[in-house]
């Protein structure tokens, strides 16, 4: 309970002025309140309770100190009844007071509350599908690798390999131009089904790079990705600007590397690298802003399929970023095949 020290003069002369107001206009008649806010032992504890007596007994003396100095009141409220009177209305209003604040206060807590269940429940569902997505990226492509069937299938006959190249360039376009205007079943089938044909594009790795070295480049991956990840959702500062500048540099490294294929330098290549990882570094950081934004503003009743769909968009985007820096930090620290 807050002091009653924290209550001004000026607030004590408006209740007085208030209290006379209604006196004269006979909206509280006096005899009646008198009878229903009569000081004693016992009818006080039952008004006011015990944490109340106290305060009232502070307000009592003030008000009979300040009443002999307060000359242009027409009511004499030296007795003790009218103070009573005064005294108890006093606090009546500052309980309801600070009642209203107290609920004004736990109306944003209350929906703070259901915000983070939102947030969490969504940043849950991306990063589940994405971990999903890689999952299946790295059996797929173990599983290719291991099968020189389907290692002859898809790398030796170039026609088909472009074509898995062109459909998961599709597929990608697809879900990020369409996931609004598609099920939520349909946009999870394409991310599962995106998900497969990268691994078995990327099984090249496991016939290029030792296993050991694959494997220290994932967790080296890995560990970026999660440091930069909690910078993006912790950062005060707004990575828009940034997330435009990452976007330029990734055309100018896909030009780049398309240039690069008829030049074949090796040392393009790996400035090609080295920029490319700072590109998906600063990308990851502000994808994972983007959608922390995306789940604090998402309305609240929204339909599970919007939030899945939500959710895939995301960790489509994720996954896109984790795949490339891994690919980047690959070419930097893989180790080749004798």
């Amino acid at each position: 309970m807050r002091e009653f020290r924290q209550l001004r003069r000026q607030d004590v002369n408006f209740f007085v002025d208030g209290f006379v107001f209604i006196h004269d206009k006979q909206i509280l008649a006096l005899d009646l309140a008198q009878t229903a806010f009569y000081l004693n032992a016992g009818r006080s504890k039952v008004l006011l309770g015990n944490a109340d007596l106290k305060l009232f007994c502070q307000i009592f003396k003030l008000l009979i100190n300040l009443f002999r100095f307060h000359i242009s009141l027409s009511l004499n409220l030296e007795k003790s009844n009218d103070c009573v009177i005064l005294t108890t209305l006093i606090i009546i209003n500052y309980r309801y007071v600070q009642t209203q604040e107290e609920m004004m206060e736990s109306i944003p807590l209350k929906q703070q509350t259901q915000v983070q269940v939102r947030v969490n429940e969504f940043i849950r569902s991306v990063y589940n599908w994405m971990a999903i997505g890689l999952g299946l990226t790295g059996l797929v492509a173990f599983y290719v690798a291991n099968t020189p069937a389907l290692q002859q299938l898809i790398f030796g006959n170039k026609i088909l390999f472009f074509g898995l190249i062109i459909a998961e360039l599709a597929l990608v376009f697809t879900i990020s131009a369409r996931v609004q205007k598609m099920q939520a079943s349909t946009a999870t089938a394409l991310f599962v089904l995106y998900s497969a044909l990268n691994g078995a594009t990327l099984s090249f790795i496991f016939l290029v790079y030792t296993a050991s070295s694959i494997t220290s480049t994932f967790f080296i991956c890995a560990g970026t990705f999660v440091a930069v990840s909690i910078y993006g959702w912790t950062t005060k500062r707004d990575l828009t600007s940034m997330g435009g500048f990452m976007t330029m540099g990734l055309i100018g490294i896909i030009i780049a590397s398309v240039v690069n294929m008829f030049f074949r330098s090796s040392a393009m290549s790996m400035i090609i690298s080295y920029i490319g990882v700072i590109v998906f570094v600063g990308l990851t950081a502000y994808d994972t802003q983007h959608l922390k934004t995306m789940a604090m503003t998402q309305p609240d009743g929204v339909e599970a399929a919007v939030v899945r769909k939500g959710a895939i968009l995301g960790a489509l985007k994720l996954y896109l970023d984790f795949i490339n820096l891994f690919l980047m930090l690959l070419r930097i620290f893989g180790s080749g095949r004798n």
